[in-house]
């Protein structure tokens, strides 16, 4: 269950969105252990699944330890999703992963007839979708802007994309030195 603006609770689905989206962890996370395979073969990350789920405009930062960084968020909120106490989304990257999950969800339902939009299903899991700002090529540069802190929008630099928004709140011990 993970808490945001309001509570996510897998449970509180049917079992048919149920099934999507614990199969959309089990997709992503092989797909996230098939990026940093083809890493480890000197692969070019722009050749990984894990590209498409990133914001394009830092796709030359992206390397081996960002993506193992990435895979272990990835797992880690597959585990707050499935588990039946609350948790909370911890970190930029935490934040980026349950969207990886919701639209491989949401592709799942899709291919089974059923449209879902799974990111109004999960509202309640994020905090704010300041996060998305990310993904808007008309948004570059919003992370150093003034209305970034205006709006107190947290950590949205790439190096900060791994630390916790709050220091009550831990990241996975992995990611924690990143």
């Amino acid at each position: 269950m993970i808490l945001g603006s309001g509570t996510f609770d897998l449970c509180e689905r049917d079992s048919v969105m149920q099934c999507a989206l614990l199969d959309a962890c089990i997709v992503t996370v092989d797909e996230a252990f098939s990026s940093l395979e083809v890493l480890a073969e000197d692969g070019d990350f722009s050749d990984t699944p894990m590209a498409a789920w990133l914001p394009q405009k830092h796709l030359l930062r992206y390397d081996a330890g960002f993506a193992r960084c990435f895979a272990v968020c990835l797992v880690a909120v597959a585990g707050k999703l499935a588990d039946r106490h609350p948790h909370v989304l911890a970190s930029v990257a935490e934040e980026m992963a349950p969207s990886v999950i919701l639209d491989e969800a949401e592709a799942i339902l899709d291919v089974q007839g059923r449209r879902v939009d799974m990111r109004a299903e999960a509202e309640g899991a994020f905090q704010d979708a300041d996060f998305e700002a990310l993904f808007d090529p008309r948004l570059d540069g919003i992370e150093d802007s003034e209305e970034a802190v205006h709006q107190a929008m947290a950590n949205l630099r790439f190096e900060d994309w791994f630390r916790p928004f709050r220091s009550e709140v831990a990241v996975h011990p992995y990611v924690a030195e990143a």
